[in-house]
């Protein structure tokens, strides 16, 4: 919490010394142009710093319960080319691929299993119940099940924490939030956007954005039009 405050802090300080360069000759209108243009950078600072401090925030409660983030939720990514083409993120999914492999012939060795496994093309429901019971019975009957089945799901946590905080740097360094539609649920997000850090960044976003809504009204009163940058 500490760095966060740090960093919030500078994000602050920065904002605030960062007042528009006028010209000699600007008028009025130029400065209430360059005054509204400064403040929607600061916005979108906030906003990417909000989008930050949640997937971290998110991050650090996954890595702490080792729980599996649903990052093949995100739309629009070539998964296998990400894999190709980022060294770390392909090691990580190959250890996954072999972990994943092992438990799979664990399962493979019960003809259950198989039967079960065909339920799939058939009636889904079914087959997640059946899967489900039958997983439960492995959990308490099969230590070589138990090991693997861990060994696996730590691999695939891992894997997806090292994709999210790839994704992440990715899209703060082209200054764009990252998505995070279908990964966070709302009522995680919520939670965190509650956090007192997360309180004060929303109360200065919303005094930034206050302040430009007047400044632009200002706009239309001298031009009498919107503005239009």
């Amino acid at each position: 919490m500490k760095n966060l405050l740090i960093r919030l802090g500078l994000l602050v300080f920065f904002m605030a010394g960062a007042a528009p360069l006028y010209a000699q000759n600007d008028t009025e209108l130029d400065r209430l142009q360059k005054n509204i243009a400064e403040l929607e950078e600061q916005l979108h600072e906030l906003i990417l710093f909000t989008n930050r401090i949640t997937i971290e925030k998110y991050l650090e409660q996954a890595s702490r319960n080792k729980s599996i983030i649903p990052v093949f939720n995100l739309a629009g990514f070539d998964w296998d080319a990400l894999f190709d083409t980022v060294p770390h993120l392909g090691e990580l999914h190959r250890e996954f691929d072999f972990a994943d492999n092992n438990l799979r012939k664990i399962l493979e060795d019960y003809p259950e299993y198989l039967e079960i496994k065909k339920l799939a093309k058939i009636e889904i429901a079914e087959y997640r119940k059946q899967q489900g019971q039958f997983f439960l019975k492995l959990q308490e009957q099969d230590a070589n099940y138990r090991v693997a089945r861990i060994a696996r799901d730590e691999a695939l946590s891992t894997q997806n924490i090292e994709i999210v905080r790839y994704l992440l740097e990715y899209y703060q360094n082209r200054g764009e939030s990252m998505p995070t539609s279908g990964m966070i649920s709302e009522r995680e997000k919520l939670l965190i956007l509650q956090e007192p850090i997360m309180q004060r960044i929303a109360y200065i976003a919303t005094g930034t954005q206050i302040a430009i809504n007047e400044l632009k009204e200002k706009y239309k009163e001298l031009t009498g039009v919107d503005y239009n940058p």
